[in-house]
C-alpha cells in the first residue's frame, strides 16, 4: 500500500482529541500515596517517678507476754497465752525506678517508701488490758522481671521490705490506765505482682499487689508507775498485704 499524505494527515487530525485528553488525565490524577509507616512499639526503658495510694491488710501475731521488776530484774511468767490481731488501713507514697527492655523481656528495679495506717487492736477482758498495733510506714526495694505487650506491662516483683510497727499497750488497773508504748524497726521480704498501662509516651498508670513478711520482733512496754511488774516484753510477728494505684512519669 502506497503512503497517502493526505490519508495520513486526516488520521493525525482524528487522534489529536484523544491524545489531548489522555495527556490531560494523566496530569489531574493524584500522585500515588506511600503506605503509612508501621507505628513504633512502646518502649518501658529508662527511669520513672512517681506516687501510689492504696489500701492494706495484715496481722500480728504476739507470744505469750512476760513481767519483769525494776530495779530488781525479778522474772515473772504470768501464764497468758500469746494471741493475734488483724490490721488494716489506708497506704501510700512515693516510689522511683529503671527498667530495660530488651528482645521481648523487661527487667528493673524499684523502691517506694509510703506512710501507713494499717493498724488493728486486741482486748483482753479477763487479764484487764488492749493492745494497738500499727504499722507506721513501708518501704520496699524490689528487682521487677515483665512481659512487654506494647502498652502494656505484665510484672512480677520481689525484694526486701522494711516497716516500723508500734504497739500500744492499755494495762487496766482499779486506780485507772496505764498507757505504754514500744517500737521497732522490723527487716523482712515481699513479694507482688501487677499490671501498668502506658497512658501517653510520659506517663503510666499501674495496679498492683504486695505482700510483706516482716518477721518477728521483740517489744518492751515500760510501766513506771505501775502497781507491780513495771517492764512488760512480748514478740511480735508482723505481715501486710497491700493493693494500690500508682501514676509514674517516665524520663
Amino acid at each position: 500500500m502506497k503512503f497517502n499524505p493526505a490519508m495520513a494527515c486526516a488520521l493525525a487530525l482524528a487522534c489529536a482529541p484523544q491524545a489531548a485528553f489522555a495527556a490531560d488525565l494523566m496530569t489531574r490524577m493524584p500522585a500515588a500515596v506511600a503506605p503509612p509507616a508501621m507505628a513504633t512499639t512502646y518502649d518501658w526503658s529508662g527511669a520513672y517517678v512517681g506516687g501510689q495510694i492504696g489500701y492494706g491488710w495484715g496481722s500480728s501475731e504476739t507470744g505469750s507476754p512476760s513481767f519483769y521488776q525494776f530495779p530488781s530484774g525479778d522474772y515473772y511468767a504470768t501464764g497468758i497465752a500469746g494471741f493475734g490481731l488483724n490490721t488494716a488501713g489506708a497506704i501510700g507514697g512515693v516510689e522511683a525506678g529503671y527498667g530495660w527492655q530488651s528482645h521481648g523481656l523487661y527487667v528493673g528495679i524499684e523502691a517506694d517508701a509510703s506512710a501507713s495506717g494499717i493498724k488493728g487492736s486486741y482486748t483482753d477482758d479477763v487479764n484487764k488490758f488492749s493492745v494497738d498495733s500499727t504499722l507506721q510506714w513501708l518501704s520496699t526495694a524490689r528487682v521487677r522481671v515483665g512481659l512487654p505487650i506494647d502498652r502494656i506491662l505484665l510484672f512480677a516483683s520481689g525484694g526486701v521490705a522494711v516497716g516500723g510497727v508500734r504497739g500500744d499497750l492499755h494495762d487496766f488497773y482499779n486506780a485507772g490506765t496505764i498507757n505504754s508504748s514500744s517500737s521497732s524497726t522490723n527487716v523482712g521480704w515481699t513479694i507482688g505482682a501487677g499490671a501498668a498501662v502506658a497512658l501517653s509516651q510520659r506517663w503510666t498508670v499501674k495496679a498492683e499487689y504486695l505482700y510483706a513478711d516482716l518477721g518477728s520482733q521483740k517489744y518492751d512496754f515500760v510501766e513506771p508507775t505501775g502497781p507491780d511488774w513495771s517492764h512488760i516484753a512480748t514478740s511480735a510477728h508482723t505481715t501486710a498485704s497491700v493493693a494500690r494505684v500508682a501514676l509514674d512519669y517516665r524520663f
